[in-house]
Parts: C-alpha cells; sequence; structure tokens
C-alpha cells in the first residue's frame, strides 16, 4: 500500500520534472532562434496582424481610375 502510493507520487514527481526540462529546453531554442534573427512565432503572429491591417486600409482607399 505505503509502495504504491510512493510509486505513484514518484511518478507524478517525474512527469512534472519532464514538463519543467521541457519548457527549459523550448525556451532556450527560441531564445536561440531569437538570436540567429530568425522570426518566432509572436513575430509571425505580428507581421499576420500587420498584413492584415494593410490589407484593411487598401480595402477602404477608393480606386482612382
Amino acid at each position: 500500500m505505503i509502495e504504491d502510493i510512493l510509486y505513484f507520487g514518484n511518478l507524478i514527481f517525474f512527469l512534472f520534472l519532464c514538463e519543467v526540462a521541457l519548457q527549459v529546453v523550448f525556451s532556450v531554442i527560441r531564445m536561440c532562434l531569437r538570436k540567429d534573427g530568425s522570426p518566432t512565432g509572436d513575430e509571425y503572429h505580428r507581421l499576420y496582424e500587420e498584413s492584415m491591417e494593410w490589407m484593411r486600409q487598401g480595402s477602404r482607399k477608393p480606386h482612382r481610375r
């Protein structure tokens, strides 16, 4: 009984530790990408929003012929 509880406690702790380790690895990868000048997900989202705003402004202007 006690061994089972300790086993599940160790399993939960191990899963939590893996989650923390993955977050650290992903943040290091993200920092390395940012140093190289490659855009990350946030920058892609910002560029998408800017392009959509540019398209909206272009569609509001009357077309000259």
